[in-house]
């Protein structure tokens, strides 16, 4: 396998566990078909996208999928990894930025 294989691999990984991380909603229950035209930023779209090899694209959703749905830092770290591997480094940078902005608003755990 050469390095750029293995990258993209490697993001496709990121993106399908980042995904995981995305707070559910009851659309994503859906297997209705994606309809042609505008991006709607949907679960659904993500899964075709990642399904048609688009990783760009289904980045492109599951970050306004994560705003939308005010996703954790953990998931904004797995999206960062994501354009890293696919050297999208002004992608990985937002990312990033919404990790950290994530972190300071994230509830104290009442434990500690």
């Amino acid at each position: 396998m050469d390095n750029l294989t293995g990258a993209w691999e490697r993001a496709r990984a990121s993106l399908d566990s980042a995904r995981v991380l995305l707070p559910y909603q009851e659309e994503d229950a859906s297997k209705s078909p994606v309809p042609v035209g505008f991006l709607s930023g949907t679960v659904q779209e993500f899964d075709e996208f990642l399904d048609h090899n688009e990783l760009e694209l289904a980045w492109d959703t599951l970050f306004r999928l994560g705003k939308n749905r005010g996703a954790t830092p953990e998931f904004w770290g797995r999206l960062a990894a994501a354009a890293r591997q696919m050297q999208l480094q002004e992608k990985e940078a937002i990312a990033m930025q919404l990790a950290v902005g994530a972190n300071q608003y994230a509830p104290s755990d009442p434990r500690s």
